[in-house]
């Protein structure tokens, strides 16, 4: 006795069915190829950009209008407590002093060999053998001329490539 699967393949819906699904997996396999092999840096700029625009909220200045310091929630505070070699956020003026960092570093981040450049919004650097990925973004209060500078290491960047 043989036992036969019998499956409607003459039938044109279910034809249909099985082409949308493959089509659709398709699709995201190759949306997921662009993202994270062909092209990392969308997926980079859209980590960057949101890190950036939850410190924007949180900076708090003073009465001078200069910046203070910034009110992070517990978890940013973790984060950049526990990961101190691969994370950094700093407040710098126009002339690139350090105002406010969640490091040590006193000197403004700019690309290497270079000085601190206010029009520079993207770029790489190295920091204590590491090579950090950092956006530059003027903060917005009142006539300020104050910087917002986010650095990432490229490590954490691909682990967290690695974990997506």
């Amino acid at each position: 006795m043989q036992c036969r699967i019998l499956l409607p393949t003459r039938n044109l819906a279910f034809r249909l069915i099985v082409t949308f699904v493959a089509s659709l997996l398709l699709l995201i396999m190759a949306i997921n190829v662009y993202i994270f092999v062909l092209n990392p840096n969308v997926l980079l700029n859209r980590i960057m950009e949101e890190q950036v625009n939850n410190f924007v909220s949180s900076v708090h200045f003073d009465e001078r209008g200069s910046p203070a310091g910034l009110h992070l929630d517990v978890d940013s505070e973790w984060i950049y407590s526990e990961f101190q070699k691969d994370l950094f956020y700093q407040i710098v003026d126009v002339s690139g002093k350090v105002l406010v960092a969640s490091g040590s570093s006193r000197i403004a981040f700019s690309p290497d060999g270079k000085v601190f450049d206010p029009s520079v919004e993207k770029f790489h650097f190295m920091h204590n053998g590491l090579r950090l990925y950092a956006v530059n973004q003027p903060l917005q209060y009142a006539d300020s001329n104050y910087y917002l500078q986010v650095a990432t290491s490229d490590r954490l960047l691909d682990i967290f490539e690695f974990a997506n």
